[in-house]
């Protein structure tokens, strides 16, 4: 990152945990410019923490747009929700993933 900002970044946001907030804050300009929502101790390394709660009605649009090709989510791997222990096994073996990890409630 770096040498593709080598005067740094103006914000980070984590969505991934582990040392994301710690390996963001040595590229930012200023360290305190980082948002987490998967990091419980970002707030302890003088960062930001977001809870975000969604409701029906918003879950419903995400669907919409998501149907509608305006938003598109790339998924890496799907397993069926009785195979979680194996995605949270290749996740922790691979540390960071393109796209998702979906677990199908609805596979058979």
């Amino acid at each position: 990152m770096g040498r593709l900002a080598p005067e740094g970044v103006d914000a980070a946001f984590d969505c991934y945990g582990g040392d994301a907030v710690a390996v963001s804050q040595q590229v930012l300009k200023d360290p305190a410019r980082v948002v987490s929502v998967a990091d419980l101790t970002v707030v302890d390394q003088g960062g930001h923490l977001v809870w975000a709660r969604a409701n029906a009605d918003e879950l419903t649009e995400l669907v919409d747009l998501a149907e509608s090709g305006t938003l598109s989510v790339t998924v890496n791997r799907s397993y069926p929700l009785e195979q979680a222990a194996d995605a949270w096994r290749a996740l922790q073996e691979e540390g960071r993933t393109r796209g998702r990890i979906v677990l199908d409630i609805d596979a058979t």
